[in-house]
């Protein structure tokens, strides 16, 4: 108990010491005396005290008509945050405020004073900030990032970055669900890349706009919100999905899908849905990637008798082969291996059956080829 309270008249005394001295200070910046003699006489009276703050005195003196003192006086102050906050009000000082606010390696404070300046400085200047000082454009990023998605592209613009502010429209687009939204921001994008000479990229912005149009034609017939901003790819499959196998088709078209890729989401649709009549009707087709993926296809679906169907079609013999054992078809196994002559394939069925019967046609067969 002793101790607190001797500890308690410290803090006492010390207070009392303190405001003192700065009742002292702000009656000392009122002399005549040039700024230079009056900050040194009050610092070398305010520093025999630790931690002492500087803010009240360096108030005074700019209320007093002495910016130039209260800004010496500032630089001694210990708090970055009193510092920076009487430097942008009362006294207007908002770059060196930045300053002092990147200074103290407190993000909090150097996004305040950012936010301050984008509010109160024309844009002019506050980009010419922002472009004069990398912390605090960083910090500004990614503040636009969250919160002002325009602000940015405004910012790259007039820094001349137009493919970070297409990048920004980009970014913005895959957010919204706004179709309308969605589309200027395609255009922005599509004409700053093109502004810059960027062809290709303006090409595919261009062919992204033209896909938008066509999801949300597609949300429309089908009455499913799920396409905007989905890819090429995923926007095809989606509309097999849900029976738009013509649009799909003039998709693939329109948008150059490569032929085996447009097989394969067409394939996997239809496994989808589960739609065999339609899968064995495009089945008819040649098929540019085979029919192996059809078998195997089927059977992720457990379909064993629909994957059946596309066996006799792989050309490998060594396919059918192994395919037909899968699926429990070892006589269609020994029929096509036996007509290819081959008895390493024979020799596998023997080991995978478990009937006796075809054992033996087995053995039969392997003595026949010898």
């Amino acid at each position: 108990v002793s101790t607190q309270s001797t500890w308690g008249l410290y803090l006492d005394r010390k207070r009392g010491i303190e405001k003192v001295l700065v009742h002292w200070a702000c009656a000392r910046v009122a002399s005549s005396a040039s700024d230079t003699v009056i900050r040194e006489s009050i610092v070398s009276k305010l520093d025999q005290c630790k931690g002492i703050s500087y803010a009240q005195v360096a108030c005074t003196a700019y209320h007093n008509g002495r910016k130039n003192l209260a800004i010496m006086l500032l630089e001694h102050e210990p708090s970055f945050s009193q510092q920076v906050r009487l430097l942008i009000q009362p006294m207007g000082e908002e770059k060196m405020a930045l300053d002092k606010a990147l200074q103290s390696g407190d993000a909090e404070l150097g996004y305040w004073v950012v936010l301050h300046m984008k509010r109160t400085m024309n844009q002019t200047d506050f980009f010419k900030t922002l472009s004069s000082s990398p912390q605090a454009r960083d910090l500004a990023l990614v503040y636009c990032q969250e919160q002002d998605t325009v602000l940015l592209e405004q910012f790259h613009l007039a820094t001349g970055n137009h493919h970070l502010a297409a990048h920004s429209a980009i970014r913005h687009y895959f957010e919204t669900r706004d179709i309308r939204e969605k589309d200027k921001l395609l255009r922005k994008a599509k004409d700053w890349m093109a502004g810059k000479g960027r062809t290709a990229d303006a090409k595919i912005l261009e062919e992204q706009s033209a896909l938008l149009k066509v999801q949300e034609e597609l949300e429309k017939s089908t009455g499913k919100p799920n396409f905007l901003g989905l890819s090429v790819t995923d926007t095809i499959y989606l509309a097999i999905v849900n029976r738009e196998a013509k649009r799909a088709g003039k998709l693939q078209k329109d948008f150059a899908v490569p032929n085996k890729r447009y097989w394969w989401i067409t394939l996997k649709a239809f496994c989808a849905i589960q739609d065999w009549e339609a899968l064995a009707q495009w089945a008819k087709e040649k098929s540019p990637i085979g029919y192996r993926p059809f078998v195997e296809e089927c059977l992720k679906y457990n379909q064993p008798a629909q994957a059946q169907k596309y066996i006799p079609k792989c050309s490998d013999v060594s396919d059918r082969v192994e395919l037909y054992c899968r699926i429990g078809k070892f006589q269609d196994a020994i029929q096509d291996a036996f007509a290819d002559k081959n008895p390493e394939l024979l020799q596998q069925i023997h080991r995978m059956t478990s009937s006796i019967d075809q054992k033996n046609q087995i053995q039969t067969m392997l003595q026949s080829l010898q």
